[in-house]
């Protein structure tokens, strides 16, 4: 019985009359990963990426703080996204006004706008919907004013909206 293989070598591809194989080191090279290929897309693998989505978003505030208390105080926040190796990380952020009022950075910067409580809203950038809030109390934020008078008084001023 006669044996029939492909060369494997860089310079040709044909059939051989043979009855030991030889090939070169690309050649075993590509025989390697055509074989991974073919025992990948056997397992079902499509030849995409996969794409690890956002599970969930916990909001807090700096040193774990929920109150802005002095006048336009600002407040940095930060996003901790779940799984760890979700693919896309990034977040938009947003204030939802309550009985105060507030502003947010792109990057997560609260800056008070009047007193009350508002909340902070982080939303997956992934597409998956996923959000995570945090509820923020603002005092002293904006509303007051203080004015000066001679050398010893102070005056504060109250502004209702």
């Amino acid at each position: 019985m006669e044996r029939f293989y492909i060369s494997l070598d860089n310079n040709n591809k044909s059939i051989t009359n043979c009855t030991s194989i030889s090939y070169s080191e690309s050649g075993a090279t590509r025989l390697a990963k055509a074989m991974w290929w073919m025992l990948a897309r056997i397992a079902g693998w499509d030849g995409g990426t996969t794409t690890i989505p956002v599970k969930g978003i916990t909001v807090t505030g700096a040193g774990g703080v929920t109150t802005i208390n002095t006048d336009n105080g600002t407040l940095q926040l930060s996003a901790v996204i779940t799984p760890v190796d979700a693919t896309n990380k990034i977040v938009t952020w947003s204030i939802q006004n309550g009985t105060g009022q507030a502003s947010i950075s792109t990057g997560g910067l609260v800056t008070a706008i009047a007193n009350g409580t508002v909340t902070a809203v982080a939303t997956a950038a992934d597409g998956s919907g996923i959000t995570g809030s945090l509820s923020l109390t603002l005092s002293q934020s904006g509303n007051t004013s203080d004015r000066h008078h001679g050398d010893r008084c102070w005056q504060r001023y109250y502004h209702y909206n």
